[in-house]
């Protein structure tokens, strides 16, 4: 059973997440590519960081419990 937390993020990342439909927020966490599984992935366990008015997130492969990450480019919250 994979036990999944709620995401952490910086309160800077955590207004940047927000600007985001849901619909979008589930479109970036079900694609992060997992470089151990060689495939597209889930990411869980989400930690969330600005940076330069992009989102850093990181996490572990819902299949693998790997660690990958997720680049949010700035347009996406415009």
């Amino acid at each position: 059973m994979t036990i999944i937390q709620m995401p952490k993020f910086t309160p800077t990342a955590a207004k940047l997440w927000a600007k985001l439909s849901g619909e979008h927020k589930k479109l970036i966490l079900s694609n992060v590519w997992c470089g151990a599984c060689k495939t597209e992935t889930t990411i869980i366990n989400v930690n969330g960081k600005a940076e330069r008015g992009c989102l850093l997130l990181n996490g572990d492969c819902i299949k693998c419990s790997g660690k990958v990450g997720r680049f949010v480019e700035d347009d996406w919250f415009v």
